[in-house]
C-alpha cells in the first residue's frame, strides 16, 4: 500500500509531486545497460522484447499480455552516464524465473514521485525531479537505490501512452 507523506506542487512541469512510502516487492524481468544518450532508443526496444514474455510471467506462457509494469533503472558508471535499465512485472520471490530473466527485490522505501501525462514526457519528469526539486529544496536527499516507472492502469487505458509515475528513492535529510 502506498502511503503519502506530503505533496509540493509545481503547475508549470508537473501538477503534483508527492513524498511517498512504499512497503517490500519484488519484480521479474529482463534488463539493457544502457547511456542516457542511447536510452531513448534502447529502453523502448526492451519493452518490445519484453511485452511479448510478460505471458511467461502472469502464467499464460505464448500469449501477449499486458499488465501492471515498472521499468527500473541503476547507474553503474555516473561519469560516463552507463546505467542498467530493466523492464519487470510484480513476481513474489517463491516462483522460479522463467529463463532469461531476472529478478530485483526492492526494500520498503521512500520516493518523490510525479505523475507524468505521457511517454512523451518521461524525460521531462526526470529532468524536473533531479535538476529542479531535488537541488531546491532542503528536506529529502537523493538515495542511491533503483528508480522506477510505474505503469498502472491509467497507462493501458490510453493504448499505452497514458499516465504513469515516475518514482525516485530520496531520504529524508537529518536535521
Amino acid at each position: 500500500m502506498i502511503r503519502i507523506l506530503e505533496q509540493s506542487f509545481d503547475v508549470a512541469m508537473f501538477p503534483e509531486l508527492s513524498i511517498i512510502e512504499l512497503p517490500a516487492f519484488e519484480l521479474a524481468g529482463i534488463r539493457v545497460r544502457t547511456t542516457m544518450g542511447k536510452a531513448f532508443m534502447e529502453c523502448p526496444q526492451l519493452w518490445e522484447r519484453f511485452c511479448p514474455r510478460m505471458g511467461e510471467l502472469l502464467g499464460k506462457p505464448g500469449e501477449i499480455c499486458l499488465s501492471e509494469s515498472f521499468g527500473a533503472s541503476t547507474m553503474v558508471d555516473m561519469d560516463n552516464d552507463i546505467f542498467d535499465y530493466w523492464a519487470m512485472l510484480p513476481y513474489p520471490a517463491s516462483k522460479e524465473l522463467p529463463q532469461g530473466m531476472e529478478r530485483l527485490n526492492v526494500a520498503s522505501s521512500t520516493y518523490a514521485a510525479c505523475t507524468v501525462p505521457s511517454l512523451a514526457q518521461l524525460g521531462d519528469a526526470y529532468e524536473y525531479i533531479y535538476r529542479k526539486w531535488l537541488p531546491n529544496q532542503n528536506e529529502y536527499v537523493f538515495r542511491c537505490a533503483p528508480c522506477f516507472e510505474h505503469y498502472d492502469e491509467r497507462f493501458l487505458e490510453n493504448n499505452n501512452n497514458g499516465r504513469f509515475d515516475v518514482l525516485v528513492p530520496v531520504n529524508r535529510v537529518q536535521q
